[in-house]
């Protein structure tokens, strides 16, 4: 499978390779503050666990890049990129794992990298994510790229400490396109 490599301002996206998965990157996934919101914190993952679901991944249909710093290519974080080639439609999702980072735009950054492959690339025409309704950094992510809340899942999940809703953002192709331009250069100049 040949790597792809998104290049943004200060961050960019690369697929992730079985070599990619180290000691640091499971950590992320077992610690509390950076799992909270996510799913991956009812298992305990180990090297061999996350090596086999990074090898799930086939840069077709479905898409796993790690987010790297650009000043010194460190490995901060991840994102996934699911097709639903049947209706042509995307889900992703996201975590920073080196919490030196929250907070500093580099999840904007790689949403913006996404999107922009995801629709001017593949030529996806809607891209969708979800979020606990308790998770404000990345409800504030998707309100300021220009998602819409579809949906609110009334007691859907349980953050960790109190059952919360789910709620469901999506942009379309066409949504994206007009104001891309606007986006890019609020957030990549």
């Amino acid at each position: 499978m040949d790597k792809i490599k998104l290049i943004g301002k200060n961050y960019y996206l690369e697929s992730l390779q079985i070599d990619d998965v180290t000691e640091r990157y499971v950590s992320w996934l077992n610690d509390p503050e950076v799992n909270r919101f996510l799913e991956v914190r009812f298992i305990k993952s180990t090297l061999e666990n996350t090596r086999n679901y990074v090898e799930t991944f086939d840069n077709k249909y479905r898409f796993l890049f790690g987010i790297y710093t650009m000043h010194d290519n460190q490995h901060i974080g991840n994102m996934a990129l699911h097709i639903n080639k049947n209706h042509n439609i995307a889900d992703f999702g996201y975590l920073i794992g080196e919490k030196d980072y929250w907070g500093k735009l580099a999840s904007k950054e790689a949403i913006i990298l996404l999107l922009d492959y995801s629709f001017n690339t593949l030529n996806i025409r809607k891209v969708w994510g979800g979020s606990y309704a308790g998770n404000i950094g990345s409800i504030s992510n998707f309100k300021k790229l220009g998602f819409v809340q579809e949906a609110r899942l009334r007691e859907d999940n349980f953050d960790g400490e109190k059952i919360t809703d789910g709620l469901i953002f999506s942009i379309l192709q066409r949504e994206w396109i007009e104001k891309e331009e606007i986006t890019k250069k609020a957030f990549l100049a």
